[in-house]
C-alpha cells in the first residue's frame, strides 16, 4: 500500500466520526467514538505490521479519533 492509500483510510474513518459528531445523540456519538478508536487502532496495527516504515501514531492523528 502506499501513503496515499493510508491517507484514504484515516480521511474515511475521520468522516465518519464527524458524521456521528453532527447528526447522533450524545449515546450513539459516545458508541460511534469507541468503535472508530478501536477500528482505527487495529487498522495502524494490521498496517504497521505489514509495512515496517508505517507511522502508527500519524495515522491516528489523522483518523482524528480518541480513546
Amino acid at each position: 500500500m502506499t501513503r496515499r492509500d493510508y491517507e484514504l483510510i484515516a480521511k474515511a474513518i475521520k468522516d465518519v466520526g464527524l458524521f456521528y459528531h453532527v447528526n447522533a445523540g450524545e449515546h450513539q456519538r459516545t458508541v460511534a467514538e469507541v468503535v472508530l478508536f478501536s477500528l482505527a487502532m487495529e487498522l495502524a496495527r494490521e498496517l504497521g505490521a505489514e509495512n515496517p516504515r508505517f507511522n502508527q501514531e500519524r495515522f491516528m492523528e489523522s483518523c482524528e479519533v480518541v480513546a
